[in-house]
């Protein structure tokens, strides 16, 4: 069995990272540095044409309905049921600061204890 020591370092400091030539970095920052490269290297995300196409159109639809709604029937025009509603307010985080139409989250909350 072995016995504890007040002598002895109970944790020794250990950093197996490595960079890309296997070289064990020295300090703090180097290590921070070789994460941050690594994931710099490892985030960059590969679209195709049709992901564009998704993505515009998915933007047009927003800003439109934010713009105009007069010309088409918008996505945030429909009318919602009561358990839409509710669900809708089960997953927002009520904590967040106000969107661009300057409602708080327990604004909201407030409303549905209305209804």
């Amino acid at each position: 069995m072995k016995s504890i020591s007040k002598e002895q370092p109970q944790v020794e400091k250990c950093n197996m990272i490595q960079d890309v030539n296997g070289a064990i970095p020295q300090t703090d920052k180097q290590a921070a540095d070789i994460i941050g490269e690594h994931y710099q290297k490892i985030s960059n995300l590969n679209f195709s044409k049709e992901d564009g196409f998704v993505k515009r159109r998915a933007s047009n639809i927003v800003h439109g309905c934010s713009i105009n709604t007069y010309h088409q029937n918008y996505l945030f025009a429909k009318d919602f049921s009561i358990e839409e509603f509710e669900a809708a307010l089960c997953d927002t985080d009520l904590r967040k600061s106000p969107g661009p139409d300057g409602i708080h989250g327990s604004m909201i909350d407030h409303l549905g204890k209305i209804f």
